[in-house]
C-alpha cells in the first residue's frame, strides 16, 4: 500500500499512528495497518527507517498484536483531550508501562545534522512503536493539549497548528469540502421542497389542526 501525504494529516507521529484506524465512529471500521509489511511501509512513509544491521524479525502475529495494543493505548490517552477531557489513570498507567518497556527506550543520536532522541532497536516495528509512544508522551509534556482536534467529518485526530487555533477539518480539501457539499445538498433540497409547497394550490396544502 502506498501512503500518500494525506494519510499524515494529523501533524504529529502519534496522531498519524492512531489515524490508521479509519471510520472509528461510522462502521465498518477499516484498519490501514492489517499486517507487518504494511506497518513497515507506513513507518517508511512517516520517516522511520530500519537500521542497516538486520536481526531476525519477530513473528508477524506477535508484532501485530503489539501494534494494535500500543495504538489502542495511545488512542485512549489522546481521544479525551480533543474534547477538553483527561485520560483515565488506568490509561496513563498503561502509557507509562509502554515507556518502561525495553523496546521503547531512546538514546541520543545525530540524525539529519542535529541531535535528537532516537529509538535504537534493530526491529523496525519496535522503532515505529517507540516513536509513536514517545510522540504521545512528548505531546502531553508540551502542555498543548488544547490544540488537539477531532475531525467532525471522519473522526481523524490532528494537531491544530494554525495561528488562531481555528482549524476544524483534518483536511479542508477532503472533509471540509465533503461537509460543504452535504450542506449545499441539504439546503437545495429544503429550497426545492419549499418551492414545491408554494406552487401547490391552497386547497392542496395540508393544514395543521
Amino acid at each position: 500500500m502506498e501512503f500518500a501525504e494525506s494519510y499524515f494529516a494529523g501533524g504529529l507521529y502519534c496522531l498519524n499512528f492512531i489515524n490508521t484506524i479509519d471510520h472509528r465512529h461510522h462502521p465498518p471500521k477499516y484498519d490501514l495497518l492489517p499486517d507487518r509489511k504494511t506497518v513497515l511501509e507506513w513507518g517508511r512513509a512517516q520517516g522511520t527507517h530500519p537500521r542497516l544491521r538486520r536481526t531476525p524479525a519477530r513473528p508477524s502475529g506477535r508484532a501485530m498484536e503489539r501494534v494494535r495494543r500500543v495504538r489502542a493505548v495511545i488512542l485512549r490517552i489522546l481521544a479525551p483531550l480533543a474534547h477538553s477531557g483527561v485520560p483515565s489513570r488506568a490509561d496513563l498507567a498503561a502509557l507509562n508501562g509502554l515507556l518502561r518497556e525495553g523496546s521503547a527506550r531512546r538514546e541520543l543520536a545525530f540524525v539529519g545534522g542535529r541531535y535528537r532522541l532516537a529509538c535504537p532497536s534493530d526491529d523496525p516495528v519496535d522503532r515505529i512503536l517507540c516513536e509513536a509512544v514517545h510522540s504521545a508522551a512528548d505531546l502531553l509534556l508540551s502542555n498543548r493539549q488544547d490544540r488537539i482536534r477531532e475531525c467532525p467529518e471522519c473522526g481523524w485526530m490532528f494537531f491544530d497548528s494554525s495561528r488562531n487555533g481555528s482549524r476544524r477539518w483534518c483536511m479542508m480539501s477532503v472533509c471540509g469540502n465533503r461537509a460543504k457539499a452535504r450542506r449545499h445538498y441539504q439546503r437545495t433540497r429544503r429550497a426545492k421542497g419549499l418551492s414545491r409547497r408554494k406552487a401547490l394550490p391552497q386547497s392542496a396544502v395540508p393544514r395543521s389542526e
